[in-house]
């Protein structure tokens, strides 16, 4: 994340959507700190490096304090900012310049936050020369990866010891609280082209890790020392990737070779319902399973949401996001999911403290709305700050500091949600909380979804019985909206019991395991029509029922979609190979309900070894089954018929937004 305006370039990576914003002060502060918890404190820190003071709209700086003390006072243990090299050694031979980020440091010990650096943002004179293929967008120069590994090396150590346990700094400062750097970052999202020059690298980034890894373990050899966080999404050489966080997980462990010393792998595995963030996360786990490294914890380090600002203009992007209850809901269950479950995440970092909560301003790119930039409001403490006083709460602070203090009391220490297991194997659930209410059409009704008492967005209903999901003609699955919310209707004579959940469902349970599900609720159809010589009396029965209903406030049933791009499966077996080298391989896409309007971009890619062989893309606007074909290529057909054997990934879209379920990838068994 952190692509900003003044780079010339559109932020991608998280797509949600919502209402408006509505603040709440918290409660009483966590008693204690946490330190598996962090949030992401760049634009705070680096105010007016983002946006230089003629840009500073609406505010300029916010002071450091108000938010360091609530993330303080919520319990949160860490920060999360980059060690910009830049700062550091401006000059290649001048000496180096410390006091930009001993300001940094001291104000978060001062705060009781201890500091997570991600060693990054390279100086110019230390940087690669920049690569612009044909349409692409020239990567800020700040971004580009460093020239050489030594170089870089020697900063990551320099910054050790300064700031790892014993540094310079901590002797020089002996009054602030002695929190020591344990875990640094090397680079931030290396798998995309913005942070890597277009052209990501694995064996360049192994080359930069071991260098950093090595130096900073000769000044601390305790040192938890990250790959620098893999997106789940992005882009590669310029388009959307078809596959990325597990191929670039599984490339670097092929970089680094057997025994790669390796501390963890940080992610950012955004998606905007929890359900996608569990595909994410178990896809990622899933590679270092397939590299035989499940040694090799798992660290999240950026996840969060946008909240829906006020007033925001009629067809920006965040005219649609969830209010900030809807935020709330979601970060309280995924923080849950994810630091409950069996995958070896050690942290949950949100993405961010604060942002620009910019209106239309002068410095914008032409065409380009600060409305559209999904970063300007994914801060979960609001613009306002004064000094002296904690800056001004929202939903979604109050629901981290929770989850906090649910971590705290040992909620999640068994680690047993089963998100990361293989299928079937059951695990732990968590309690989701489930109400439905009768509208005045008979037989339909009303679900409200919500867990810790907030809205969960993505929840799905699930009966024994067919369903129809409101605003449809077809019985299928019914998803909640942001508000927790969804429509259903039951047939003639049915009277199911309904069950709402998170994964499982009707997902592939490969894809989306059940991590989360509510009490049952039974409900009562309309009355079967009866055989009678008269109209009268089959119809009375169901006028009677639609009266009965009138207690509910809601007239009618709330038609929703499931979030993003929802996958429900995907076939090719039982092709001949004579049949797929002639004709192309086909391929069955089995997709739930698409969010709305936009439809899904389906990509396809099939691999044989290391060679691409074959492509295919379609937008898909309606829920059901899709048939694609692969045609491939005339150098693919050669290799495909040496290798007998492919790859086939799938990737879904929305709207070209790299959110949704992320990448599915499987093995095609071709007969002779």
């Amino acid at each position: 994340m952190r692509l900003r305006l003044t780079d010339g370039l559109v932020a991608t990576g998280v797509l949600l959507a919502t209402v408006a914003c509505s603040l709440i002060l918290v409660g009483p502060a966590s008693a204690a700190q946490d330190e598996n918890f962090g949030v992401n404190v760049q634009t705070l820190v680096e105010w007016s490096v983002f946006w230089p003071p003629s840009q500073q709209f609406p505010a300029p700086s916010p002071p450091l304090d108000p938010y360091l003390s609530a993330l303080s006072a919520a319990g949160v243990g860490v920060a999360r900012t980059d060690a910009p090299w830049e700062w550091v050694q401006p000059t290649e031979n001048g000496p180096l310049e410390w006091s930009q980020l001993d300001a940094v440091v001291a104000a978060l010990a001062k705060n009781n936050l201890r500091w997570q650096p991600v060693l990054d943002l390279a100086p110019s004179w230390a940087a690669q020369t920049p690569v612009t293929p044909s349409g692409c967008v020239e990567v800020a120069s700040r971004y580009l990866p460093p020239q050489d590994p030594t170089q870089f090396a020697a900063f990551a150590g320099d910054v050790a010891q300064r700031y790892g346990p014993g540094g310079s700094f901590w002797t020089a400062n002996p009054t602030l609280p002695y929190l020591p750097v344990a875990r640094y970052e090397v680079w931030n999202e290396p798998n995309v082209d913005a942070y890597w020059n277009n052209d990501p690298s694995p064996t360049q980034y192994v080359a930069l890790y071991n260098a950093a890894r090595t130096a900073i373990r000769v000044t601390d050899p305790s040192a938890q020392v990250l790959v620098g966080g893999i997106i789940w999404g992005g882009t590669v050489n310029c388009a959307p990737a078809v596959t990325n966080d597990a191929s670039y997980i599984e490339a670097l462990f092929a970089a680094g070779g057997a025994g790669w010393a390796v501390d963890g792998i940080a992610v950012h595995p955004y998606g905007p319902a929890v359900l996608n963030v569990v595909a994410n996360l178990r896809r990622e786990q899933q590679a270092l399973q397939d590299v035989g490294r499940t040694d090799v914890p798992l660290e999240q380090t950026e996840l969060g949401w946008p909240a829906a600002p006020a007033n925001a203009p009629a067809g920006t992007d965040a005219a649609s996001y969830p209010d900030d209850a809807s935020r709330a809901g979601t970060l309280a269950l995924a923080s849950d999911v994810v630091m409950g479950s069996d995958c070896g995440v050690q942290s949950f970092d949100v993405y961010t403290a604060v942002e620009r909560e910019a209106d239309l301003v002068s410095d914008d790119p032409p065409g380009v709305s600060p409305y559209d930039l999904t970063e300007h409001w994914m801060g979960i403490y609001a613009l306002g700050a004064t000094e002296g006083e904690q800056a001004p709460a929202t939903q979604s602070s109050a629901a981290l500091s929770a989850a906090i203090g649910r971590d705290l009391a040992g909620a999640n220490a068994g680690h047993d949600i089963a998100v990361c297991a293989p299928t079937g194997i059951a695990g732990r659930l968590l309690a989701l909380a489930l109400t439905v209410a009768p509208t005045t059409q008979a037989g339909c009704f009303n679900a409200t979804v919500t867990y810790q008492g907030l809205p969960v967005y993505g929840a799905e209903l699930s009966s024994a019985a067919p369903i129809q999901p409101a605003g449809t003609t077809s019985f299928g699955p019914a998803f909640t909206d942001p508000n927790g919310v969804v429509g259903f209707c039951v047939g003639a004579g049915v009277d199911p019991t309904i069950v709402a959940v998170v994964g499982g469902g009707s997902f592939d349970p490969d894809l989306v395991p059940l991590v989360a599900q509510s009490n049952s609720v039974a409900v009562t159809g309309p009355p079967a029509p009866t055989v009678s010589s008269t109209s009268t009396s089959s119809s009375a029965p169901s006028s009677s029922t639609s009266t009965s209903t009138t207690t509910s406030h809601v007239t009618t049933p709330v038609v929703s979609h499931a979030p993003a791009c929802v996958l429900s499966g995907l076939g090719s077996s039982g092709q001949r190979l004579k049949t797929v080298l002639r004709e192309g391989l086909r391929v069955r896409i089995d997709l739930a309900t698409i969010a709305k309007p936009r439809g899904c971009t389906v990509s396809l890619l099939l691999r044989a070894g290391s060679r691409t062989v074959g492509t295919a893309v379609a937008t898909v606007k309606r829920a059901g089954v899709t048939s694609l074909t692969i045609r491939l290529t005339r150098p693919g057909r050669k290799a495909l018929d040496r290798d007998r054997t492919a790859t086939l990934s799938l990737r879904l879209d929305l709207a070209g937004a790299p959110v949704g379920l992320g990448t599915l990838t499987k093995r095609v068994r071709l007969s002779a």
